[in-house]
């Protein structure tokens, strides 16, 4: 059997070092990876105040654009600091977060929720309902515009779920947080719920008159339209239950709405 000789030799040393040296390199690497994030938390961070100042200035066109962009980089930003808060929960959970990360962590879930919050306001003043009988091209496009920021709601949502389980992992506390967030998910589940019906009823009302007149394309056409927009709605609401259904809140009431509804659109 062969032996080592010599073990306090050169050779013996020069391998120790570069496994020595292995090992700090890949925690040197987890450590620059965690900072690199936050750096680009704080970049992504200023570029929306730039251009925050420059919407206030904007008009017509240009600022819907803006808009649109702003409202795209602060889910962004909140997307990162949720991959920011999961890594330092992990990195805690193995021992190696330092006192000064799990300040740092603290003041990302913090500023985070900030910034959510302020996105779902902004959010809903997108959602309008339009007020008139708009011809069916417009009105498909108006209900898919409006979708979309619900969809950019939702996600809001579903980030602020998320995040309270990395809290808990960082120790922080979370109680209120989670119970303001069950009322507002409730509060989308029942309003979408009264929605969804009264949205049923206008595809039962366009179906009767399809059947009385066949031959009336505007009217399949807003079939078409409503129908469509039937499918979108309960899609949405899907995904509020799931997020209820993963804070422990009841949902079987209205699980059977949603296979009441699926059941009559297909």
């Amino acid at each position: 059997m062969p032996t080592i000789r010599n073990p306090s030799g050169p050779v013996f040393l020069l391998a120790l070092l570069c496994l020595l040296g292995a090992g700090l390199s890949a925690q040197a690497q987890e450590a620059r990876s965690l900072d690199e994030l936050f750096s680009e938390i704080e970049r992504e961070q200023a570029d929306i105040d730039k251009l925050e100042q420059r919407l206030a200035k904007a008009s017509g066109i240009t600022r819907l654009a803006l808009d649109s962009r702003r409202l795209r980089e602060r889910l962004e930003l909140a997307e990162m600091q949720l991959e920011y808060l999961g890594q330092a929960a992990a990195d805690k959970e193995a021992g190696n977060a330092s006192e000064e990360i799990l300040q740092q962590a603290t003041g990302v879930f913090e500023a985070q929720g900030k910034g959510i919050d302020a996105t779902i306001e902004i959010l809903r003043k997108h959602v309008v309902l339009p007020e008139e009988k708009l011809p069916p091209a417009e009105e498909a496009a108006t209900y898919n515009r409006m979708f979309q920021r619900i969809d950019q709601i939702n996600r809001a949502y579903e980030i602020s779920v998320n995040r309270l389980d990395f809290a808990d992992q960082l120790g922080l506390e979370t109680t209120a947080l989670r119970d303001k967030l069950k009322s507002s998910l409730i509060d989308r589940a029942e309003t979408g719920s009264i929605l969804l019906e009264l949205a049923m009823s206008d595809v039962a009302a366009l179906r009767a008159s399809v059947k009385a007149v066949p031959d009336d394309a505007e009217t399949k056409a807003r079939l078409n339209v409503a129908t469509s927009h039937v499918s979108s709605m309960a899609a949405q609401i899907a995904r509020i239950l799931e997020m209820l259904k993963s804070l422990d809140v009841d949902t079987n009431e209205y699980q059977n709405q949603l296979l009441l509804v699926t059941g009559q659109i297909t």
